[in-house]
């Protein structure tokens, strides 16, 4: 997945991930934004698994093999 990452005017780092939603996380310095939306792209991944929604994107995470 790609994260965008862009700083406000105000001095405000955002980030986000398109593939996922648009919306975006917010921090005082780059790492706290990043940190916010990986958290934030993990656990829309969980819920989106956990409906049998998530469209192939956890095959990017898991590989099955049967033993």
């Amino acid at each position: 997945m790609i994260l965008e990452i862009e700083q406000d005017l105000n001095g405000t780092w955002m980030a986000g991930v398109p593939q996922l939603t648009g919306d975006r996380a917010s921090g005082a310095t780059r790492g706290e934004a990043v940190r916010r939306m990986k958290v934030y792209a993990l656990h829309i991944l969980a819920t989106n698994v956990e409906n049998g929604e998530d469209h192939g994107v956890a095959d990017i995470l898991f590989t099955e093999t049967l033993k």
